[in-house]
């Protein structure tokens, strides 16, 4: 009589383990993750720029200058697979400050598991969360990056000291999200080969931003030692800041 409840208990058993045992695709989907990493210099990539209190000379113009804060803004973080489709990072808005490596970094959790072939993202903030600010962190307008709704976000800050100024400080205050004074500026880093992110797979994006390219084709601060709003000229100094990233490694 014992032996159909014998039988019962190792029926039960075994379900238990099968349904214990994961399945091939469980075992493969586990998500991934991207890093991106800010370094600075000042037109050499091999000095790094950091310590903001260090006096730096402008190739192109010649002025001596010292930073006090050098802010921008990256956002729109998307990945493209290898089947050309794109995943999007969802509210990917960043506010990240030279003054520190670690407010110069930005990690993208939760990739699904796969082989990308590029990453994009955009310098700046998009015309959608400029007008009225927003709720999301890096957007705060307690962050100290936002004018108004009517002329939205500043997305790039740089202050300092300079000798060469009239005052001896220098103020760009750069923004502008529409018409020909638009700053937000997409770029694109494709991959040298498809990429797998995920399964323990996290690979990092080293960018070097060059600080010095603020005065590329702009003049001393002599010259011009402000300025904000969205101008022709904060346009010429943003566009040559972010033309001045270059990729210094991806692995």
């Amino acid at each position: 009589m014992a032996r159909p409840h014998y039988m019962l208990c190792l029926f039960m058993a075994l379900l238990m383990v099968v349904s214990c045992k994961k399945t091939p695709e469980e075992i493969t989907t586990k998500e991934g993750s991207i890093n991106i990493q800010f370094t600075y210099h000042t037109g050499d990539t091999s000095k790094p720029w950091t310590d903001m209190a260090k006096m730096l000379t402008i190739p192109k113009t010649g002025d001596v200058v010292r930073f006090t804060a050098f802010r921008f803004y990256v956002s729109n973080i998307k990945l493209q697979r290898a089947n050309n489709t794109w995943w999007i990072m969802p509210k990917s808005y960043f506010l990240l400050d030279a003054q520190q490596a670690f407010t110069s970094a930005i990690n993208v959790p939760h990739v699904p598991t796969d082989s990308f072939i590029a990453i994009s993202y955009t310098m700046g903030v998009d015309s959608a969360h400029n007008a009225g600010g927003s709720s999301v962190n890096a957007l705060l307008p307690a962050n100290g990056m936002y004018w108004d709704e009517n002329r939205g976000y500043i997305m790039l800050r740089a202050t300092g000291y300079s000798a060469n100024s009239p005052d001896g400080t220098f103020s760009f205050d750069l923004g502008g999200y529409t018409g020909t004074n638009n700053i937000v500026t997409e770029k694109v880093f494709t991959f040298d080969k498809p990429t797998m992110i995920g399964n323990s797979n996290n690979p990092t994006l080293t960018l070097a931003a060059n600080v010095a390219s603020l005065w590329d084709n702009s003049p001393s601060v002599n010259v011009r030692k402000s300025i904000s709003g969205a101008t022709p000229e904060g346009k010429t100094m943003a566009t040559d800041f972010y033309n001045g990233i270059t990729v210094k490694s991806f692995k």
